[in-house]
């Protein structure tokens, strides 16, 4: 019986990074409000642009049913194993950016 081979036996470990193209498959997108949900396997981030208020119809309306409507701009779903990475990420970001704002 021939011998198995060590290496085949032995798994490597291969890191590989990902770049973000500057190619874009959609425009920027601007939002000011997001809505986090989740169900058992993944998240979703619904991202909004919250106008102002601006006429006295809007103003008796949103006093009225005490909501403001607000365009969705874009749903991204994402897998409940990349919600961890994000929020270190986030996290790493708002410190080096409150740094380079003296704060």
């Amino acid at each position: 019986m021939p011998k198995a081979n060590k290496q085949s036996a032995v798994q490597r470990k291969i890191e590989i990074q990902i770049v973000p193209t500057k190619e874009k498959v959609s425009e920027r997108i601007y939002s000011n409000f997001v809505q986090v949900a989740h169900s058992l396997h993944e998240f979703t981030l619904t991202f909004c642009d919250v106008l102002p208020v601006i006429d006295n119809n809007q103003k008796t309306e949103v006093m009225k049913s005490k909501q403001i409507q607000a365009p969705i701009q874009v749903e991204i779903v994402i897998p409940s194993s990349l919600v961890e990475p994000l929020i270190n990420a986030i996290s790493e970001n708002y410190e080096r950016f409150k740094k380079s704002k003296g704060k």
